[in-house]
C-alpha cells in the first residue's frame, strides 16, 4: 500500500492526489487545498480548476489550468478527482483526471518544488472555503496510473 499520510507527504513533488467534491455553487477561489507557499488548487467561477505550483527560484506563480472541468449543471452531484504531479528536473506535467478518465494534461517548462500541504477546503488564511463537500481526500507518493484512477473512483 503506498497511500502516505500526512507527515510524509508534506514536502512530496511527484504525487496523486485524489478526493470527491459535491460542489454547491462555483465562485472564484473554490479552493479544494493549498500548501505552505500559497499556491492552491480550486475551482474557478467558471468551472475550471486551476492548480498552482512554486518555482525553485521561487518568482514564478506556475498555474495549470483545466478550462471546463465542470459546469453548473454539475452542481449538487458527487465526482472525483485525481491530480497527478509528475514532476522532472526541467519540466513538470499535472494531469487532471475526472470520473476516473484523464480530461487533461498540462507541461510547464520549469523547476518546481515540494512545499508542506497546509490546508485542505480552505487557503491557509481560513479564506475561499469551498463551497461544497469535499470527501476521501488522498495523497499518494507516486504517478498513478490511469488503470489504478479507475480503480479508486470504481471502489
Amino acid at each position: 500500500n503506498d497511500q502516505i499520510g500526512i507527515p510524509q507527504a508534506l514536502s512530496l513533488t511527484t504525487k496523486t492526489i485524489t478526493f470527491w467534491t459535491n460542489i454547491a455553487g462555483l465562485k472564484s477561489y473554490n479552493v479544494v487545498y493549498e500548501d505552505s507557499a500559497n499556491k492552491y488548487a480550486g475551482f474557478s467561477s467558471g468551472g475550471g480548476l486551476n492548480v498552482g505550483y512554486a518555482n525553485s527560484a521561487g518568482t514564478a506563480n506556475l498555474i495549470f489550468g483545466f478550462n471546463g472541468v465542470t459546469s453548473s449543471s454539475e452542481l449538487g452531484q458527487w465526482h472525483f478527482y485525481a491530480i497527478v504531479y509528475d514532476i522532472g528536473a526541467s519540466s513538470a506535467i499535472v494531469s487532471l483526471y475526472k470520473d476516473g478518465n484523464l480530461f487533461n494534461s498540462v507541461t510547464k517548462s520549469d523547476t518546481v518544488v515540494a512545499n508542506s500541504l497546509t490546508s485542505i477546503g480552505a487557503r491557509n488564511s481560513g479564506s475561499n472555503a469551498f463551497n461544497g463537500a469535499i470527501d476521501d481526500f488522498r495523497i499518494f507518493d507516486r504517478v498513478l496510473t490511469q488503470s489504478e484512477i479507475q480503480g479508486i473512483y470504481s471502489s
